[in-house]
């Protein structure tokens, strides 16, 4: 079709085109790889920006799909396929070009040499790389060679990278790596901003390294000194994670320096199971009251109720400029009274909400969806509930919440869409999507942070 003499694609330039592109859904972009030549080029740089690359099957490693585990071609055809997207990209610049964040999935019982030299090959030419992640688990354990490590130093001036603690790994799997991680930092020093590690990390990383950083994410961090390291020397942070951290080990770092990085806009506190006091919480509180530019908060402790958590509720309440909100609870009857707590604590300003609520009975006298549809400006929302007993259906939840545009409820993701008083919800993500999320899959970083390790799975 043309208008006068001017074809309708060119009547605006390409990168107008681009960012019309970055509104369209997934189907839509990869649909306009047969337009032409000009939208074939724009939607690969979308397309193709992230890649996740599979070794093995993760559905039947994690045991998710029995019918997975029935089909033993699963493993063979998702290697082959990300084999040939290694070929491509190490063959064609172009392609290589447009990759910016790399996931690899390691599920395999081994990763060949010849596997493991193609990906440092195909990690080599992307140039473009801002981001790299490595997944696997306690049943396949298995870390990057020291190549494609020292491959990443080189290839990239200012990279993320994220390798993950596994449950299992340990000590004698982080000093096989231990060289390359150290020379990371040193590769990075002056410019390394981000870092997210295991607690074996600690030890090595040098005060100048600290010093730079504005995120930081440990997991399985259990001592005291260790905390008081980063509030020590990591001055300039304004994101910090803490995954399975012992909740007297906080409180007790908390209590010596509440007044510990002002900078936070972000902070996440994953507690391991130990149930406490409420003195031991008051700390915590004032800590989390005291920083008055946090945007973003996820709080999960599941081992304790929300009752028992009021002095963390009363300083969630004070924070005048939170946005995003995540809360973890536990009890085994849910009652109207910590419902009503729940719903006077959570502002109702916030844009972004992640509750996760464990319980065997809930109160009839709780109205679940009110609690949403008190909150204006809710965007998205995350409900983990029971699916014995749910204290909402996601289209209720969708209907209620006016502003809502995209929704998960247990491992089902939906984006929202409204026509008059008609609310409806799109097929659920795949889930290999929902299990490697990122920001682009949520189209806001904050709400990728929010869900950041945490596992969504039906019960």
């Amino acid at each position: 079709m043309e208008l006068g003499t001017i074809r309708w694609t060119d009547r605006l330039p390409p990168e107008v085109w681009q960012i019309v592109l970055g509104f369209a859904t997934f189907g839509t972009t990869r649909q306009c790889l047969a337009v032409s030549r000009l939208f074939h080029d724009l939607a690969a740089r979308r397309l193709f920006s992230w890649l996740l690359i599979q070794f093995g099957s993760w559905e039947v490693v994690r045991h998710r799909f029995a019918s997975a585990s029935a089909e033993g071609d699963t493993s063979s055809l998702s290697g082959c396929k990300s084999y040939d997207v290694l070929i491509r990209v190490i063959n064609d610049p172009v392609f290589a070009s447009y990759v910016k964040h790399v996931g690899i999935a390691a599920y395999a019982k081994e990763i060949t040499n010849s596997e493991m030299c193609k990906l440092t090959q195909a990690v080599g030419a992307m140039h473009n790389l801002r981001s790299f992640g490595w997944y696997t688990s306690s049943h396949t354990f298995m870390l990057p060679s020291n190549e494609l490590l020292e491959t990443l130093t080189s290839t990239c001036g200012r990279l993320h990278i994220d390798i993950p603690y596994v449950f299992g790994s340990g000590r004698e799997q982080y000093d096989a790596h231990r060289k390359s991680f150290v020379s990371l930092l040193e590769t990075y020093r002056g410019s390394l901003a981000e870092l997210s590690m295991p607690n074996l990390g600690m030890r090595d990383c040098p005060t100048y390294s600290l010093q730079d950083l504005t995120h930081l994410a440990i997991t399985y961090i259990d001592e005291h000194d260790d905390i008081a390291v980063v509030f020590r020397y990591c001055t300039r942070l304004e994101s910090l994670d803490l995954n399975y951290i012992p909740v007297l080990a906080l409180s007790a770092a908390v209590t010596e320096s509440p007044s510990a990085l002002p900078h936070l806009t972000h902070l996440k506190l994953c507690f391991s199971s130990s149930p406490i006091g409420r003195g031991a919480s008051q700390p915590i509180a004032d800590f989390i009251r005291s920083k008055k530019k946090l945007r973003c908060l996820d709080y999960a402790d599941e081992a304790m109720s929300i009752m028992a958590q009021s002095p963390v509720m009363s300083a969630i309440k004070s924070l005048a400029t939170l946005e995003v909100l995540g809360l973890n609870f536990w009890k085994e009857f849910l009652e109207a009274e910590e419902f009503t707590l729940l719903r006077h604590t959570i502002p109702s300003t916030i844009t972004a909400l992640r509750l996760c609520l464990d319980y065997e009975v809930l109160d009839e006298d709780c109205q679940w969806i009110d609690m949403w549809a008190g909150l204006p400006g809710l965007v998205f929302a995350y409900v983990d509930d029971c699916e014995h007993g749910p204290i909402v259906k996601t289209i209720d939840l969708a209907t209620a919440a006016k502003s809502l545009e995209l929704v998960g409820h247990r491992s089902k993701f939906h984006e929202i869409y409204r026509t008059d008083d008609r609310v409806t919800l799109s097929e659920p993500w795949s889930p290999t999507q929902v299990e490697f999320r990122i920001a682009a899959d949520f189209g806001c970083d904050d709400w990728e942070w929010l869900l950041r390790g945490h596992v969504t799975k039906d019960y």
